[in-house]
């Protein structure tokens, strides 16, 4: 029989209660017949002894109906799930009759427990028996989109998923009510469902969605614009028309939305988006001008020149947002070596407003072709201009369109290495590095000005800008420059002595010339305080990028008897990376320095250059507490203390 501890009462003593082993019996499988109200009938022969949980389970297995779900009766009396089904007499062969009812309200009920782990179990439940209550289930999962915790959110999803109907008309209500929500996730999770409830082009979801672009907070504005991609199809005329009635909207902030929603409903190339476009860029407003600047880019097709004339003409914008937003898209629309934009914008150097000259050099470089003479012509007549940003444009558009050797771009460079703008030498030196590299005669021109630097007085800045251009123009390894330079680093000019530094330090990264590297880092040494900190400034950018010959370099020095020497290379040092295991090593070795100031000075240099705590470090250091020496030991015990308490309370005087 059935049997529930809870019914039985307690057996006389000595006398085996009937859920026990039957000792001497043959163990026969029980046979259970399940029947609902509606009259289905489930038979099944199960092993005795099973729990009525276990009997919920296999129920589920033909049934879908979760066990929280069910409520089995026998003999008119409610069974635990902890109940257990006892083996049948012998010779029985009469089944259990069971009755289910399928109950969901307590999973309702527990919807709205303080717990989500419990609300995400009856979420579940209520899914799986959604075959029951589809509608129900429907606007559950649609209502706990919205709830606090990503679990119960997760499982709402997964439930729309599997139970809602594309085009549930209150499904796609329930869900696009979270696109206003106040929590982010929320709004995501309700773009997520609402890609699952409608089908794209769904009238109702995008009059839903479009609706949500009138809402007065951004956030919610912008989660409906992503939902709109989900729910349209490019050239939806539905969607079009409820887009372009928000282009009407009083609200500016309605009505950019609008306009950003045009790049997701219109087709590329659509005439009456283009329109659309066309008119906001004459807007009196800067925002929906940038706006419909960018909208061209996602609409418009590349090389059209309609698209290409509305784009020059913003180059003049006022606000420089939209100028700089109309060069940006310009370079993604304006094929390389269309004629007909090279003319419009090579049409528009010549207005007085540098702003305007400005941004169509930037375009000018984005079209043209390398070598096209027009737009070298173009670029070289506005270096006349008095901006100095215009200037260095200008030369920013002959570095990237002349090609090698074009004397024109180099003559032109050349002149400008003395322009009173240090923006504008950087940029002419980067023109005669792509244009003039391996020349002969550019080199020999430019050493004949550095030359003069060697006479003594104070050099100019042309000169200055010259030697920076020969190193950069010069064959790799070039020795003879590498002399002549070399030769400069103690020029009573100090500037120059810097210059000469630095370039020198570039053909030790870009070269790994070794002889430039070495001429640099023995001015770490300089009994000249001005010249050991030109070294530091000149070697950083090695040290930053790893250089190991720079790092080695600066190392030793924090061994140098001299404190401003050792001052020089612990700066350096400093611009090493992190936790940099070669700069560690070669710091851990002045711990055995036998001078206390040196190993002082290895100690605050190791904490400042790597991590608290760093284990790398802690190895170096630890590697000499069995030093022969008491002094070495002595240091690395200090240096584990620091190095592990990242120097915190270390005196640095």
């Amino acid at each position: 029989h059935f049997v529930s501890r809870r019914l039985c009462s307690m057996p006389p003593p000595g006398v085996r209660p009937p859920g026990s082993t039957l000792a001497g019996m043959a163990v026969v499988p029980a046979r259970v017949t399940v029947q609902t109200i509606a009259g289905d009938v489930l038979e099944l022969d199960l092993p005795p002894h099973l729990t009525v949980l276990s009997l919920k389970r296999r129920i589920e297995e033909h049934w879908h109906i979760p066990p929280e779900c069910q409520k089995l009766v026998y003999e008119a009396a409610l069974l635990s799930d902890d109940d257990t089904l006892a083996a049948p007499r012998p010779g029985g062969d009469t089944p259990f009759l069971v009755a289910l009812v399928v109950s969901r309200h307590e999973e309702y009920d527990r919807l709205r427990s303080d717990d989500a782990l419990t609300r995400a179990a009856a979420l579940g439940a209520i899914g799986r028996l959604a075959g029951r209550d589809r509608e129900g289930a429907v606007a559950a999962a649609a209502q706990h989109l919205q709830d606090p915790a990503s679990i119960v959110r997760a499982v709402a999803e997964q439930v729309l998923t599997q139970v809602a109907e594309r085009g549930d008309e209150v499904a796609i209500a329930e869900v696009s009510a979270g696109l206003e929500h106040e929590d982010p996730h929320v709004r995501a999770a309700a773009v997520r469902a609402l890609t699952q409830v409608a089908e794209k082009g769904d009238m109702r979801a995008i009059a839903a969605v479009c609706a949500h672009l009138r809402n007065p907070r951004a956030s919610v504005r912008e989660t409906a614009l992503s939902a709109l991609g989900e729910v349209t199809e490019r050239g939806d005329e539905f969607a079009f028309d409820a887009v372009s009635d928000l282009l009407e909207h009083p609200d500016e902030d309605v009505h950019l939305a609008g306009l950003q929603a045009l790049a997701v409903v219109a087709d590329e190339g659509d005439g009456r988006a283009l329109e659309i476009i066309g008119r906001h860029l004459e807007h009196g407003d800067a925002p929906l001008r940038e706006a419909a600047v960018w909208v061209l880019a996602d609409l418009a097709e590349p090389g059209c020149k309609r698209t290409i004339a509305m784009l020059v003409a913003c180059l003049g914008d006022s606000d420089p947002k939209v100028s700089r937003a109309a060069v940006e898209v310009f370079e993604q629309l304006a094929d390389r070596g269309d004629d007909y934009a090279l003319e419009v914008v090579t049409s528009r150097l010549n207005e007085p407003s540098p702003d305007v000259g400005l941004a169509a050099l930037q375009a000018l470089a984005a079209v043209a072709e390398e070598g096209d003479w027009r737009a070298l012509e173009a670029a070289r007549l506005q270096l006349q201009r008095p901006e100095d940003e215009v200037r260095r444009a200008a030369l920013q558009v002959l570095g990237q369109v002349a090609e090698r050797g074009d004397m024109r771009a180099i003559e032109a460079a050349l002149a400008h290495l003395g322009d009173p703008s240090s923006e504008v030498r950087e940029e002419a030196v980067r023109a005669l590095q792509k244009t003039a590299r391996g020349s002969g005669h550019v080199e020999a021109e430019l050493r004949a000005r550095v030359a003069e630097c060697s006479h003594g007085g104070a050099a100019d800045i042309g000169q200055i800008a010259a030697l920076h251009a020969l190193v950069k123009i010069s064959r790799p390894g070039n020795d003879a420059v590498i002399a002549l330079t070399a030769a400069l680093l103690d020029h009573p000019d100090p500037t120059l002595g810097l210059a000469s530094m630095q370039a020198l330090a570039w053909a030790a990264g870009e070269w790994a010339h070794p002889g430039a590297l070495a001429a640099v880092a023995a001015r770490l040494e300089d009994a000249c305080p001005l010249r050991r900190q030109s070294a530091v400034q000149a070697l950083a950018a090695l040290v930053e990028a790893g250089d190991e010959g720079a790092i080695q370099g600066a190392a030793q020095r924090l061994g140098h008897p001299v404190a401003g020497v050792r001052q020089s290379a612990a700066q350096l040092l400093l611009h090493v990376s992190k936790g940099h295991k070669r700069a560690v090593v070669h710091i851990g070795e002045c711990l055995e320095h036998p001078d206390w100031h040196v190993r002082r000075d290895a100690i605050r240099t190791l904490v400042q250059v790597v991590e608290r705590g760093d284990e790398d470090a802690l190895a170096v250091v630890r590697a000499r507490l069995d030093h022969p020496s008491a002094s070495v030991r002595s240091a690395a015990e200090e240096a584990v203390k620091w190095v592990e308490t990242g120097g915190e309370g270390m005196c640095w005087l």
